[in-house]
């Protein structure tokens, strides 16, 4: 939990987050996948404390579960709308005109070539970053498993792959960040991306 609100974040990821944010010094971090919105809450928090002026946007399909604490940061926007139709949730005009460097989270596990492929075209620049949460082959755990039974690790790795066959130059496993406790001491195996 952060702030008493729950958040389904592991203590490397955390670091390994906070880290990331640090070196980048990003401008903009996109969340897809809201839940509660203490993730969004907690980077926005850990961008200010480190005198980054960034902000955050949150998206969820569904906006109900968001905290009264985290909709009242002012460094948060929640933007409710379906990653399924991402090229209406984020037009190429309104990416165009965001700051970088920027990070793209994807904790939304919906519509993943659609998505990536969307921000390929429209969103990520060189020295931008893709993390693909929830990689890690038994995650989710208690949180359920996809349509077909598969462990979601496993089945969202094989919708992703598609995606970095078709441009295997453009994007690198960044193993400083991965392998950082050990080889994919992370839930997110192989999922922080920098684009080159």
């Amino acid at each position: 939990s952060y702030r008493g609100i729950p958040m389904a974040k592991d203590p490397f990821d955390i670091v390994l987050y906070e880290t990331l944010f640090y070196e980048l010094q990003p401008r903009t971090v996109i969340e897809l996948g809201a839940y509660t919105g203490a993730s969004a809450l907690w980077m926005a928090d850990s961008l200010q404390t480190f005198d980054i002026p960034a902000q955050v946007i949150s998206v969820d399909i569904d906006l109900s579960l968001i905290d009264d604490q985290a909709r009242r940061h002012p460094g948060v926007s929640f933007v409710q709308g379906d990653c399924g139709r991402i090229e209406e949730l984020f037009p190429a005009e309104a990416l165009a005109d965001l700051p970088h460097p920027l990070v793209l989270i994807d904790d939304a596990h919906v519509n993943i070539a659609g998505v990536y492929e969307h921000f390929h075209a429209h969103g990520l620049q060189s020295g931008d970053y893709l993390i693909v949460e929830d990689t890690v082959r038994w995650i989710p755990g208690t949180f359920g498993k996809s349509e077909d039974d598969q462990e979601w690790g496993e089945w969202k790795w094989q919708e992703i792959q598609a995606f970095f066959q078709r441009h295997p130059e453009q994007y690198l496993v960044d193993r400083y960040y991965v392998d950082f406790f050990g080889y994919n001491g992370t839930w997110n195996w192989n999922g922080f991306f920098k684009r080159v």
